[in-house]
């Protein structure tokens, strides 16, 4: 892909568990992403697993499932480790965002009941 638009029409051919596989993936991995310094300076990695297997989008769609319909991220249960199967769940949004504060502390709080999450 050497242009921004055959970028862009390769990616919105994937299924949304591949944006936020590769996400996550840059996130961790890549000194450009924006996100980058603040995961890499807390120790968070993405488990061989996910990231080193040539298989690793399949991998990490059978270990997560399908992303449920409406806003959900991959949520890190244990906000000190990072990225695998036993610690990491699909959760909306908005749940997601109440478990953090404005400075980035964790706030211990459950899903709201009804909540669909990976039991991992």
């Amino acid at each position: 892909m050497s242009t921004p638009t055959e970028w862009k029409k390769y990616t919105q051919s994937k299924p949304p568990e591949w944006k936020v596989w590769r996400s996550m993936i840059d996130r961790c991995t890549q000194p450009s992403n924006a996100s980058y310094h603040k995961y890499h300076d807390m120790g968070i990695t993405v488990c061989e697993r996910w990231r080193l297997h040539s298989w690793g989008f399949d991998l990490f769609l059978m270990d997560m499932g399908p992303r449920p319909k409406g806003k959900f991220v991959v949520d890190r249960i244990d906000p000190t480790k990072g990225y695998c199967p036993e610690n990491c769940r699909w959760l909306d949004e908005y749940t997601n965002a109440t478990r953090m504060r404005h400075d980035n502390d964790i706030v211990d709080e459950a899903p709201e009941e009804g909540t669909e999450v990976c039991p991992f």
